[in-house]
């Protein structure tokens, strides 16, 4: 039976009106898919009804899967081996929806004017949530980094994963390209989260960051995120990962808008072969690419690598010259150069691929990379880095916030520090990080620091709802085996605990 579906987002209907639809087929068993809150029959019922968020919302998250899907293998399974995740299409009164690793979780909220905004009725705000959950099956160990760039590619991700899944629309394509054939101008497809903007707007008016749509088509140009304010208006660049993302993203569509220019016709079926074409190297690149503080050049390093792989390297001007035009200069991704050559035996693999390292090289390394400890806990997995099989070593630690905020003395922040390993004539070699030196520590204050500025910390003993903003901080602090430690609850869609803005 049909249903009532908007194919983007509510205030894009002037170019994705609501079409009458069968809905997509519910996920087989051997695949991951949804949890549903109740039982409605499908139907074609009116905006912002129960019935209709449900259809709408489910909906959306279906498409965001299956565009993935197309660009990479099948969901079996989410992060933490879950068959299902609920998916919740009006929770709780918010201007806001989050992924919590449990689940897809969306909002409602009023305006003072009655303007009404159901962040689970938008397929932009719904697949980017499906977004993050993908991305945490990929890449666990992002969810609770310290580091501004990582958690600024876990929303560029959602808000390209948004994105791609209106690609996968051939209406969509169509109508995008009588709007702009090159996609050189600013469009309702590159507009991420236009009613949910809106509502923000409504409330707190057109200097809180979040009151405009996030755009993939900008000018943002990349510098070290600690140059940046806490917090800026919306159409300023700050370092809270939100609005810092919006340079990656940059990238992405300047990448898909210049492999695009390539195609000859330009016509709604070549654009989404661009789309596939870029959405299969950013899914490469979030596979592979090293974590570090300086992720979002390793981004750029790892989509041209990935391009040599799967495309024999025809789009690499076109995505270095994406990157360049936001201040990313990739560098040489060819052949890599060893930053640092060891004294110990290489890494080896055993029989069944399980990867050994030696008790020097273990000891070495952890001088390399920074650690307290000679010996430190080490994780190890294989990847592939411009065609060849090298080793990724992360270690954690954990680094005091005592200086970053009253509340946070006597708490840590559980890091990761990484390096790439490798061999050369015989010898073991790291490729980089470690004695590249990053100012960790630094890294990881300054993120902190923007989480309090920003009212994004559940303090030991206070609700976990921010009093300057009433909504879910997406940290908090926890015990845990007899210490302190801040840790990730929740990625949120819409920077919106910002204590600097003035309500009206």
């Amino acid at each position: 039976m049909p249903i009532n579906f908007i194919p983007n987002d509510p205030l894009t209907q002037e170019f994705a009106p609501q079409t009458t639809i069968d809905p997509s087929a519910e996920r087989i068993e051997d695949f991951a898919g949804f949890n549903y809150e109740g039982v409605i029959g499908e139907g074609t019922y009116d905006f912002g009804t129960p019935e209709f968020l449900h259809w709408q919302c489910r909906e959306g998250a279906l498409r965001a899967v299956e565009l993935f899907e197309s660009l990479s293998e099948p969901i079996d399974r989410w992060q933490g081996n879950q068959a299902k995740l609920n998916l919740s299409p009006n929770a709780r009164e918010e201007l806001n929806a989050y992924y919590d690793r449990q689940a897809l979780v969306f909002c409602e909220s009023i305006a003072e004017n009655g303007k009404q905004t159901f962040t689970g009725a938008s397929v932009d705000i719904v697949s980017h949530e499906t977004g993050h959950a993908i991305l945490d099956k990929m890449r666990p160990e992002f969810w609770n980094s310290f580091i501004e760039e990582i958690g600024a590619f876990h929303e560029s991700f959602g808000d390209c994963i948004a994105i791609l899944t209106a690609l996968n629309n051939k209406s969509i394509r169509e109508t995008l390209l009588n709007q702009t054939n090159d996609l050189s101008d600013q469009n309702f497809v590159e507009s991420f989260g236009q009613d949910l903007a809106d509502g923000v707007f409504q409330k707190f008016g057109i200097e809180h960051p979040s009151s405009k749509p996030r755009r993939a088509r900008n000018d943002f140009k990349w510098d070290y995120p600690k140059y940046f304010p806490y917090f800026a208006p919306p159409d300023e660049l700050s370092r809270e990962i939100h609005s810092f993302s919006r340079v990656l993203t940059g990238c992405i569509w300047d990448s898909l808008r210049l492999v695009f220019a390539q195609s000859n016709g330009r016509s709604e079926q070549e654009l989404l072969e661009s789309a596939r074409t870029v959405g299969k190297l950013l899914v490469a690149a979030a596979n592979t690419a090293a974590p570090t503080p300086r992720f979002f050049h390793e981004v750029g390093r790892a989509m041209i690598s990935a391009d040599r792989r799967l495309f024999a390297g025809n789009h690499e001007e076109r995505i270095r010259e994406a990157f360049a035009n936001h201040n990313i200069m990739v560098g040489s991704v060819g052949d890599l150069e060893a930053t640092e050559t060891l004294k110990a035996e290489p890494a080896k693999k055993d029989a069944f691929g399980n990867i050994e390292l030696g008790d020097e090289l273990l000891r070495e390394l952890a001088s390399k990379i920074g650690y307290r400890s000679e010996k430190p806990s080490m994780t190890f997995r294989s990847v592939s880095i411009a065609g060849r099989d090298l080793i990724e070593a992360t270690s954690s630690e954990s680094v005091p916030l005592d200086r970053v905020h009253e509340k946070l003395k006597g708490v840590a922040a559980l890091v990761t520090r990484s390096a790439v390993l490798g061999e050369v004539a015989g010898q073991a070699v790291m490729f980089r990080g470690g004695a590249e030196a990053f100012d960790l520590v630094g890294e990881v204050e300054s993120f902190v620091q923007n989480l309090a500025e920003n009212g994004r910390i559940q303090f030991k003993g206070e609700p976990e709802t921010s009093a300057t903003s009433n909504q879910l901080c997406s940290h908090r602090v926890v015990e845990q085996n007899g210490h302190n430690v801040l840790e990730r609850v929740r990625f949120t869609c819409a920077f919106s605990g910002c204590q600097h803005t003035t309500v009206e």
